[in-house]
């Protein structure tokens, strides 16, 4: 008798057990034998050792669920080979990511989740099959709760979002497949806000800043969702009281650059061409300490620094109460403010003027949420966006 074990498909090594039987009498049942104690051990040490090295060699994209859907939806105005190339970066990758449960469903080869990854998906995001292995824990879910989950990116419909197989769940708690050991999370932010107090006793000081900190948001045009993008905010710099961050747009690449003072009120920003503004004095859109009532003004002159160009810029602002903010990144205690703004152009007479509601969150050292509305009197257009911390990293 042959007795085989792999250990762990992880594991270093495998380890083989052979108990053998005494055999009195070899004739024609020797080649029967010799199959069952060399032949059969050998295939089973390969499938072992592939299930192993299958194991250590994933590798992970390092995108969110958002951002991987907002690339590839950029990519719908490319040719069919340029869009090839775009999900070929991501076919058989693998990801942790996190979402809403939309549907819980049953197959005839194991159970599907259905996910949201995005707050205003009308559709799944994302389908992942699990093996029936995982059957009992999947039909525990409900539709609205949250996962965090890891599988291998598989395809990718425009309608149907991202199809992913070997599907696991995984949590903080880091909770076990039956019959696969646990996966590496990534760290989580501890995002818990504190037990709320009295709004009038809560203020938010000036946020400590430091090289490195890093802010990922997304921007939704919802009057123009072409104009939409996810940007990547990176403090690269800070020289006294003045902070520069650089801002990549994830969609398509672009770069800018913003210099800001450490209460994050903007003093310039320049493009890759070297075109830019700047802003005398800061465009103050917070005034630290934060606390519920507190107000302030400004008149700020913007001056284009190419063609000498200026407008002048009107601020009026006041804060609210603390509230309960979620977002991508997390649920936040975080402080309103509300500032109101016009800009006008002197040689045109042209007015712009616009509300922008904030959250401000301590914890993660800037605004969680923005809604931002504005009006333009020559045009007579108005223009709604959101901004939404997705990820954050802090020191």
């Amino acid at each position: 008798m042959v007795v085989l074990k792999c250990i762990s498909k992880t594991d270093d090594q495998i380890y083989l057990s052979h108990h053998f039987f005494r055999y009195e009498h070899i004739a024609e049942s020797s080649i029967k034998v010799l199959f069952v104690l060399i032949v059969i051990p050998m295939f089973a040490v390969l499938a072992c050792v592939q299930s192993a090295e299958a194991q250590n060699a994933r590798e992970y994209i390092n995108l969110t669920c958002s951002e991987a859907l907002a690339k590839l939806a950029s990519a719908e105005q490319a040719n069919d080979i340029q869009k090839k190339d775009v999900f070929q970066s991501y076919n058989g990758k693998w990801v942790k990511w996190a979402g809403t449960i939309d549907l819980v469903s049953e197959t005839l080869w194991g159970v599907e989740l259905t996910i949201k990854c995005r707050q205003d998906s009308r559709e799944g995001d994302a389908t992942i099959s699990f093996e029936d292995s995982w059957k009992a824990q999947l039909l525990k879910l409900t539709k609205g709760q949250q996962i965090q989950f890891a599988g291998q990116i598989a395809d990718y419909e425009k309608a149907g979002g991202f199809s992913i197989k070997g599907g696991e769940l995984v949590n903080k708690e880091e909770r076990k497949s039956p019959s696969n050991p646990p996966i590496a999370q990534p760290p989580v932010p501890d995002n818990n806000p504190s037990p709320p107090i009295s709004d009038a006793h809560q203020v938010a000081q000036s946020p400590s800043l430091s090289v490195g900190d890093e802010f990922v948001v997304e921007h939704k045009n919802l009057t123009n969702p072409k104009l939409s993008y996810i940007g990547e905010r990176k403090i690269v710099s800070l020289d006294g009281n003045r902070v520069r961050i650089t801002v990549r747009n994830l969609n398509s690449s672009y770069v800018r650059t913003l210099d800001y003072d450490r209460q994050w009120n903007v003093i310039a920003s320049r493009g890759n061409a070297g075109e830019g503004f700047d802003y005398s004095p800061p465009i103050k859109y917070y005034d630290f300490p934060l606390f519920p009532g507190k107000r302030w003004s400004l008149n700020s002159t913007e001056r284009n620094i190419k063609t000498g160009q200026v407008r002048e810029h009107t601020i009026t602002a006041e804060v609210g109460g603390w509230e309960m903010v979620t977002v991508p990144a997390g649920t936040f205690r975080a402080i309103k403010v509300i500032v109101h703004s016009e800009v006008k152009d002197p040689q045109t007479g042209q007015i712009i003027s616009g509300n922008d509601i904030s959250w401000y969150a301590p914890v993660a050292k800037r605004s969680v949420k923005s809604e931002l509305t504005s009006f333009n009197t020559r045009e007579g257009q108005d223009d709604v966006q959101i901004a939404e911390l997705i990820r954050y990293s802090v020191k």
